[in-house]
């Protein structure tokens, strides 16, 4: 924090924000006692995802080859199959930063995944990480990507969300619900599909045809 360039009256009230903060938890009508934080996100604060983006701010890669895609507490790490810093070792720095920052990564939510074509003539499997599991699939910002770079899984997904979303429609309809009294419902069920422009197209058509 001190090395962003802040006025000073910030910089401090950051500062007071920050420390000095207890908590304690009430079960059942008994009071836990009283702790100090030293660490986390204050939960509901405006500024607490800020701070975040601040502390995740100089995490960075070990190559210059290699890319990180950040978003909120997930971490993405794209490496080559060709880089002079191979994964594992780019993990050992994200691991490192993680404990000066008094994090721990959890290992059980942290998958591996090698994109290659669907029949490589030569394909070499990058060395896995010691106990990050190996998968053919992960879903990332609410895609699903898959090895082979195929859309199967996430189209198939989506539909099925889709036909959910309609389902639901219909029984609303049929309880006698009128277009007008539906609006609500429908539209923000087709805006929170809005990933891209087919998302969008594929369900603004099927829903207005519970209106006929």
């Amino acid at each position: 924090m001190s090395a962003l360039d802040l006025p000073d009256n910030i910089h401090d009230w950051i500062v007071s924000f920050l420390i000095d903060r207890q908590q304690r938890c009430v079960i059942n009508g008994v009071c836990s006692s009283v702790l100090c934080i030293t660490r986390g996100i204050i939960q509901g604060s405006g500024v607490g995802p800020t701070f975040y983006i601040v502390m995740k701010s100089d995490l960075s890669t070990l190559s210059p080859t290699n890319i990180f895609s950040k978003y909120a507490d997930d971490i993405d790490l794209l490496v080559p199959q060709y880089c002079d810093i191979d994964l594992a070792t780019e993990f050992d720095n994200i691991q490192r930063w993680a404990t000066d920052n008094k994090m721990i990564i959890n290992r059980s939510k942290t998958k591996e995944i090698v994109f290659r074509r669907p029949c490589p003539l030569r394909f070499n499997i990058v060395p896995s990480v010691d106990g990050v599991a190996l998968v053919d699939h992960v879903k990332s910002l609410d895609v699903i990507l898959q090895q082979s770079l195929s859309h199967d899984l996430h189209v198939t997904e989506l539909l099925k969300q889709c036909s959910q979303r309609i389902y639901l429609l219909r029984l609303l309809r049929n309880q006698g619900l009128s277009p007008d009294q539906l609006n609500p419902f429908c539209w923000p069920n087709c805006i929170s599909f809005v990933v891209c422009s087919s998302r969008l197209g594929s369900v603004s058509i099927s829903c207005p045809g519970w209106y006929d």
